[in-house]
Order: C-alpha cells, then structure tokens, then sequence
C-alpha cells in the first residue's frame, strides 16, 4: 500500500476539539469491491479467522446493526430507527460523495465506518475526503479489523481520485490514535465541534 504523509506540526491541544489526523494518498488505479481479510494485523490470540472477515459497503439491511455499533461509540446518542433508516437511505443515495463501509465476520457486522466525500476549490481536481464514524465491535477489538476496514476505505477512495483524507478522534482514544498512525496518518491540527442549535460545545476535551 502506497502512502505519501504530509507535512505535520505538533502543538498542545485546545481546551475543546478533537486531534485531527490527516493524510495525502497517492493516486493509482485499483480493483474495488468486497475484499477478504485485507490489511488485517492481530495483536495477540485471537479466534478470529482473518480470511472470513469481508470488508464491503454497508446495505439498508446492515441498519440495526450499525445502531448497535454507534451506540457503543456514543452511548448517549440514539437515533429513533426511523430517522435513522432515512439517514442511512440518504446516503446509500448519494454514493457520489460518500458510504457507509463495514467489516463482515460469520454474518454478523462487526465494524464500521463513514466515508465524506466533498469537493475542494483549494484541491482540484482533487475531492478531499473524512472518514468518520469509526467503531470496531468491542469484543472483537485488539484483533486487526480497524487497521482492515481502514485499508479497504482508503482504497475506495483513492479509486474515486481522492487526495487528502481526514480523520478525528476524541482526546482519550489513544488507541485510536496509534492505529491511524501506524495507518501513515500525520498529527496535523485540531478540529473543533460546535452544536448549532444551541451555541454550544458537543465535546470538551476529558482529562
């Protein structure tokens, strides 16, 4: 896998916001579609057969699942499932600009993340791209999924021409932050969230 990291600064990090990783992948064709075991590192025993686990793009039949997984992510958000099927149909509508990704094992959806796709005056032709929403089951965590669903997603994207890819993480997720790193992220800055309809910070940064 071929990777090009930019220029990165390190600062202390702001009394709210997130660590904003980012990273600029080279441009070249690939073979898209479902993808078997790629990328998959374990980091001790495991049950896990890697050679089962299929990475692909997330379905409206996946919905109940993806709700099981966010609501590990964010326990205190949850979406009432009508919303939610809307939402998901929404974005299985306009795959040109982003999809919901998904690491499949024994039938069962065990991670998952979101892939934005937008377009950037700075950048073109380039798109840039966020890939957001990023969970790995946790009784399946420590067992190389995130690193394979990673890799699949930015697949997908440098298949669609993409040039810069962005990634957030809360300030206590270390492990999130090790994991985008050994992807050939760069510690780039900081990303700050603002709830618009209240005027208020949605995250403050935990000791």
């Amino acid at each position: 896998m071929s990777l090009f990291l930019t220029n990165s600064r390190s600062s202390a990090y702001p009394k709210m916001g997130m660590p904003f990783f980012l990273i600029a992948c080279q441009h070249h064709v690939i073979t898209r579609g479902v993808v078997v075991g790629m990328g998959m590192e374990t980091s001790g025993e495991s049950d896990l057969d890697s050679r089962a686990v299929e990475f692909r793009l997330g379905t409206l039949a996946d919905l109940d699942q993806l709700l099981v997984l966010y609501a590990q992510l964010i326990p205190e958000q949850t979406p009432a499932l009508p919303l939610a099927r809307e939402c998901l149909t929404r974005i299985l509508n306009d795959s040109g600009h982003g999809w919901i990704a998904v690491a499949e094992y024994e039938g069962k959806v065990i991670a998952t993340c979101q892939a934005v796709i937008y377009a950037n005056i700075i950048r073109a032709p380039q798109p840039k791209a966020m890939i957001d929403s990023v969970v790995v089951d946790a009784a399946r965590r420590g067992q190389g999924i995130g690193k394979g669903l990673m890799h699949w997603t930015m697949q997908e994207l440098r298949a669609r021409d993409c040039g810069l890819v962005l990634v957030a993480t809360s300030f206590k997720r270390l492990v999130a932050h090790k994991l985008y790193e050994d992807l050939g992220f760069a510690a780039f800055g900081h990303s700050y969230l603002i709830d618009l309809a209240t005027e208020s910070a949605t995250y403050r940064r935990q000791a």
